[in-house]
């Protein structure tokens, strides 16, 4: 054999080689990266220092729940005193007080709100939600509860206490949900979803605390037969400053502005305040 063909053999056969160990190379590096995975949702959390520390520990089961408005009658009404109230299409109360109440602020301002609540149509089944005052307006909201949980930002199941700049209720609007009904099929929701979700979102900055987190619930769908849909919805306060609202089933960021919502509440409310002659109801 010629040594030009046997040259020619070797570097075949090196190369042959070359690929094989190649080939066995890229077979132990893909076999050790299948060993690598993704860092847990704990350990981001982790890694950038956010403290959830203060989220509910266990698992808890909710289901979504559906509801129509309420409509007042003059008889229910009719041993709430020292106000002048008009019924507004059945389902809206407007009342105007007699006399101005103080709202003292501070450690004073639960036990002003239950003296309000005591003169008010169901008011045990509201819990105080804001205080907004500025030099435009001087409201306070509450909201309606359905199993110690608070409906969310629902025009449909509210007070609106309008005060003056003294802190004194003039008037206030009420609304209210009724005929409350549970869907059959609870689910079982983890409270650390809600966070992976704000957290995949790019909601929570390095250093955050998770300060508080409570269920409620908040509108899904209005029908058209006067029923609204509503579901289990995680608020999480972050840094005792901001809160976020996460659908507790699907996960979904649910987008809210307090600010715009009072405006729309007020916007709508007002006109009729203003035009009420307080002698008959509607």
């Amino acid at each position: 054999m010629q040594w030009g063909q046997i040259k020619t053999v070797f570097i075949i056969s090196f190369l042959v080689l070359d690929i094989f160990l190649l080939q066995q190379f890229l077979d132990k590096r893909n076999t050790d990266m299948a060993f690598i995975s993704e860092p847990t949702l704990e350990e981001s959390l982790q890694a950038e220092e956010i403290d959830y520390s203060q989220i509910p520990k266990e698992s808890t089961e909710v289901s979504y729940i559906t509801a129509r408005r309420h409509q007042f009658t003059k008889e229910e009404l009719e041993s709430l005193g020292n106000q002048s109230i008009v019924i507004a299409n059945g389902e809206t109360i407007f009342s105007e007080l007699d006399e101005p109440l103080p709202i003292k602020e501070g450690e004073g301002m639960k036990e002003s709100l239950e003296r309000m609540k005591a003169n008010m149509a169901y008011g045990d089944q509201y819990v105080f939600w804001s205080w907004n005052k500025n030099e435009d307006r001087n409201v306070m909201i509450l909201f309606q509860q359905y199993d110690d949980k608070p409906v969310y930002y629902n025009g449909g199941g509210l007070i609106l206490l309008l005060l003056n700049e003294d802190n004194e209720v003039l008037y206030y609007v009420q609304t209210m949900l009724d005929d409350i009904q549970t869907e059959n099929k609870e689910q079982e929701v983890q409270p650390l979803k809600a966070i992976e979700s704000l957290y995949h979102n790019n909601m929570l900055n390095s250093g955050d605390q998770i300060t508080k987190m409570e269920l409620g619930y908040f509108t899904l769908i209005p029908l058209d037969n006067g029923i609204q849909v509503f579901s289990p919805t995680w608020k999480v306060n972050i840094n005792d400053q901001k809160s976020f609202y996460v659908n507790a089933i699907e996960g979904q960021i649910i987008e809210t502005d307090e600010t715009t919502f009072i405006d729309e509440m007020l916007e709508k409310y007002l006109i009729k305040i203003d035009s009420t002659s307080w002698s008959e109801e509607e």
